[in-house]
């Protein structure tokens, strides 16, 4: 079952299941006074879509596009593995977004699937009609791989905010969401002597961040390895659309 609703043949879409039984919640009601079956509505309708298979646990952007009766709350679930059926995505991790929200991040994984929610706003709003159920008429669901690369040529850290050896480069708000691989090149020029005249040789690590990557730059012949020094390097940052939910729900990459 993949909600608490039912399709709809005749209207072509899924809706809610009434609320009211044959007896007991209509006291002297008789057969023919019932001329619909699906009145009294029920004001939560959920629906989860199949499993997506990518075929590869690797940083990926889901999106969903959704005309519902209201905006909708959506959970991403998400892992690399499912049951032996293929029904269910084994010890799933999760994303719950709510309409308008911005910065969701790209997530690695396999498998994705989605439950779609519409449910009355925290007021308790009713709906205008009280024999219209909530509904769904379209769901489409993707998984894009899309992304573009940013390219700094020659960038002496030293010139970066931070400190020796620990330099930040800006990337934009919630950049570490959607930064795939970042590639470091040391560049010759920053082979230079440290203060005993001896050349350095620089590594650097990369630390993703909420909003920039952090350059971690050692000189491993150091006693110790663990001096920090600055020096040239071009980067290469491979960056994912950023994501971000409209006024209903649906969830769309964003203008690069």
């Amino acid at each position: 079952m993949p909600g608490n609703g039912f399709f709809s043949r005749d209207e072509g879409i899924y809706k809610a299941f009434p609320t009211l039984t044959w007896d007991g919640d209509s006291p002297g009601f008789t057969w023919n006074d019932f001329v619909e079956w699906d009145a009294d509505p029920g004001v939560t309708l959920t629906y989860t879509t199949n499993v997506i298979d990518t075929f590869e646990s690797k940083k990926q952007n889901p999106t969903i596009q959704i005309e519902a009766s209201q905006p909708a709350i959506v959970t991403i679930y998400y892992g690399d593995t499912v049951d032996s059926a293929g029904g269910s995505i084994d010890s799933a991790s999760s994303v719950v977004v709510s309409p308008s929200q911005s910065n969701i991040g790209a997530i690695k994984a396999r498998y994705f699937q989605f439950e779609v929610t519409l449910d009355p706003d925290s007021a308790g709003i009713e709906f205008p009609n009280f024999n219209t159920a909530p509904f769904i008429s379209k769901i489409t669901t993707a998984i894009s791989t899309g992304t573009t690369t940013k390219k700094y040529t020659d960038i002496d850290i030293s010139t970066l905010s931070g400190s020796v050896g620990q330099r930040t480069l800006n990337i934009g708000s919630g950049g570490n969401l959607n930064v795939g691989n970042v590639l470091t090149q040391i560049q010759h020029q920053s082979i230079t002597d440290d203060s005993g005249g001896a050349y350095i040789t620089p590594v650097c690590y990369v630390e993703k961040t909420a909003t920039n990557l952090v350059l971690h730059v050692f000189d491993v012949d150091s006693y110790g390895k663990r001096k920090r020094v600055d020096c040239v390097m071009d980067l290469q940052v491979e960056l994912f659309p950023n994501i971000s939910s409209d006024l209903t729900g649906s969830i769309n990459e964003e203008a690069v």
